[in-house]
């Protein structure tokens, strides 16, 4: 017989291979183990565990055995505080043409790195045992060294803002409740962590605010609440969630898995370019699962050049695609409608729009004309005759207070208003066979409003605005 002993496909690799030092037993290598032409019963196995730091007194491993799957098939050693072979007896039989992965577990958390973290090799040297049929000696002399894994004093994060979630920014009607103000997106590594503490602060041109009564941390779901509502420090303009405190339950962030925290606040003033932030270097605290050590970090805004400030004010129009807006392949015409727009005044006053910008994603066409474009309502009713400018290398039509009719497009208060974008399509030569368009309304400030602006007024967020695409025959 005869015993072929490699690395296994289990073997820790990859983010598997880094973890923290710990009581809690790990699997520090993985051999796979194949008997050739016989049953073969394993006597004893000679295994060396070297670290980047040498392994000695003061730098160790502990409950160190062998073990079938999560069975210890092994002697257990207490500790081991050499490099040289360790010699392990069992009698572990492996049936004939099988595999069977043998795994090497310890605690670690006896090990001192004299930096951040040191590795550890572990290698079989030699083994011993016998053909079970034959009863001759099946021994192993070849050294085979496995990948090192590499331990840590503690666990780390990344953090940053959750740009796939968190609003553009746009106006937030106030007073209003449980609206979404930001987003952490948390990324773990070497070990499960959980929250202990997270101070968020308030930021309205650089100095702090109350215009937030309050914030409340959700789950991923956007439903699941994490935390109580905690009050903004008068004071400070800042807003402080710990554990065993405010926190509802244990928010757990599970090793090399994103997950996001969501931030909903109350806004209950007018403000404008409200953000949060994490202001200081410290003050968000994870604590690792296994390492039991904290790790502090911040200095984190929770806006971009696009997302994440709010203008909080009490007269709010929301805008959203029409449900009829047209899709797919649409007919040329000199008049034919490409976007529809549904427009609301959630307020309880007229609110008159004097300048809109339209963006083509899809861009114009080199020689797209003011006159090719045109505004009008849900009757039909001319809004603009023509743009008042383009702009082909950005994809901007406008319409301005010189070419809407009256000067301003008004959405009477608590009533609704439709905008139908039409394009005269009629040159094939300008817009030619297959010429794709995806209208939107691309920033609140492509919105101007005598007072007020466009944004979140309870039911959706406006911006950005996308219609649907549409083709050209």
């Amino acid at each position: 017989g005869q015993l072929v002993v490699s690395q296994s496909s289990l073997h820790p690799a990859g983010t598997a291979a880094a973890f923290i030092k710990t009581v809690n037993s790990k699997t520090l290598s993985v051999f796979s183990v194949r008997a050739v032409g016989e049953n073969v019963i394993v006597n004893t196995i000679n295994l060396t565990f070297v670290g980047s730091d040498t392994i000695n007194d003061t730098n160790y491993l502990t409950s160190v055995g062998l073990y079938d799957g999560d069975t210890l098939i092994s002697d257990l050693k207490d500790s081991i505080k050499v490099q040289t072979a360790q010699t392990f007896t069992l009698n572990w039989t492996i049936p004939a043409d099988t595999v069977k992965d043998l795994n090497v577990k310890a605690i670690t958390n006896s090990l001192s790195p004299a930096g951040a973290s040191e590795t550890v090799t572990v290698t079989w040297t030699a083994s011993t045992g016998y053909g079970l049929a034959s009863g001759e000696p099946v021994n192993v002399v070849t050294a085979i060294p496995l990948t090192a894994i590499t331990v840590y004093k503690e666990g780390d994060y990344s953090l940053a803002m959750d740009t796939l979630q968190t609003p553009f920014s746009q106006g937030v009607l106030q007073p209003s409740s449980d609206v979404l103000l930001g987003s952490i997106k948390i990324r773990v590594q070497r070990e499960d962590m959980k929250l202990y503490s997270l101070k968020l602060t308030s930021d309205v041109g650089g100095a702090t605010s109350t215009a937030v009564a309050s914030l409340t941390l959700y789950d991923s779901d956007l439903t699941t609440q994490l935390s109580y509502p905690e009050s903004v420090n008068a004071s400070a303009g800042t807003f402080t969630f710990t554990s065993g405190d405010n926190l509802l339950k244990d928010v757990v962030f599970q090793k090399d898995v994103y997950k996001t925290i969501f931030v909903k606040g109350n806004p209950i003033s007018a403000a404008t370019n409200y953000f949060l932030k994490i202001a200081g270097a410290d003050e968000i605290d994870l604590i690792g699962i296994d390492s039991q050590a904290e790790k502090k970090k911040g200095s984190l805004d929770l806006y971009n050049a696009l997302q994440g400030k709010f203008t909080f004010t009490d007269e709010i129009l929301e805008v959203k695609k029409n449900a009829t807006s047209p899709s797919g392949t649409v007919s040329r015409g000199s008049t034919a409608v490409y976007a529809i727009w549904d427009i609301s005044n959630v307020t309880n006053a007229d609110l008159d729009i004097t300048d809109l910008v339209l963006t083509s994603k899809t861009g114009l066409p080199a020689s797209s004309a003011e006159t090719m474009y045109r505004l009008v309502d849900e009757y039909d009713f001319v809004l603009a005759a023509q743009a008042t400018s383009t702009v082909v290398a950005a994809g901007t039509v406008t319409f301005n207070d010189e070419v809407i009719t009256g000067g301003a497009i008004t959405i009477p208060a608590a009533s609704s208003k439709s905008i139908k974008l039409q394009v005269n399509t009629t040159d094939a030569g300008i817009w030619k066979l297959g010429t794709q368009m995806h209208w939107t309304i691309f920033a609140a400030a492509d919105v101007t409003l005598t007072s007020g602006t466009v944004g979140w007024g309870g039911t959706v967020w406006s911006i950005p605005a996308d219609t649907n695409v549409v083709t050209l025959p």
